[in-house]
């Protein structure tokens, strides 16, 4: 199974840790997808949303054929408060305040394995596969 945003913190990788001892599923592996604080923000800040339909573009990897309006419903685009870069920024300092503690915390269990998270999505997938081939 994948967790994705947990555990945030140490404390809440020992208590996953131990519910999974308890149910006889230890830990294997805990997988870092690491990209750069300035690729998250370039990414998070040129994605633009609808509000009607829920569609996701973003301005540079995925366009709309029409700058600012949605290819499905033809409702105005608009960039989400999270997806602004003093707002991408912020929780960039906190993750790395609360939540860049809990890689050391896998890393010195052994349970740490490591990807770069840029290039193209076939060439993270084909990283990831390599780094879980044989796993658990």
């Amino acid at each position: 199974f994948v967790l994705d945003g947990y555990p945030r913190t140490v404390e809440q990788a020992g208590a996953l840790g131990e519910m999974l001892e308890t149910l006889r599923r230890p830990l294997c592996v805990a997988v870092d997808i690491d990209v750069p604080d300035e690729v998250i923000v370039d990414r998070a800040v040129g994605r633009v949303v609808c509000p009607v339909c829920g569609a996701i573009y973003h301005l540079t990897s995925k366009p709309p054929k029409t700058m600012g309006v949605c290819d499905v419903c033809r409702n105005p685009l608009v960039v989400r408060d999270d997806d602004r870069p003093s707002t991408v920024r912020h929780r960039l300092r906190v993750y790395h305040r609360l939540t860049a503690p809990v890689l050391d915390y896998y890393r010195s269990g052994g349970l740490l394995k490591s990807i770069s998270g840029v290039g193209s999505r076939e060439d993270v997938a084909s990283s990831l596969r390599a780094q879980l081939d044989g796993m658990c």
